[in-house]
């Protein structure tokens, strides 16, 4: 059990945290083809999902119900494996926010 951030870093790649979100990695379809679950289910408060807990077999999609449960890159859990979306360091690209100088007079 280790983060997709941890995972993908001992590849030499990063975890795309959009990868998680806005990708058919967060997908039944996808868990069945690399995991043998008894079920997937869709569940709104597992930010570790999409995730395979080996306990159980049961693999586990995340709805993205809340910002509060997104699913993101550093989050592990006991005996579960994750579906990581690594992405080469040299083609990984993530917008960040631009930051303004504002000035203000009197």
């Amino acid at each position: 059990s280790e983060s997709c951030e941890m995972f993908c870093y001992k590849r030499s790649n990063v975890c795309s945290e959009r990868g998680l979100q806005f990708t058919s990695i967060n997908s039944c379809d996808a868990m069945r083809a690399m995991y043998n679950c008894s079920s997937c289910v869709a569940h709104r408060n597992r930010n570790w999902a999409p995730g395979f807990n080996a306990t159980d077999k049961v693999c586990y999609i995340n709805v993205m119900y809340n910002a509060s449960a997104l699913p993101n890159c550093t989050i592990w859990a006991k005996h579960v494996a994750r579906l990581c979306p690594c992405v080469p360091l040299d083609k990984y690209y993530e917008p960040t926010v631009a930051f303004h100088n504002v000035s203000h007079t009197r």
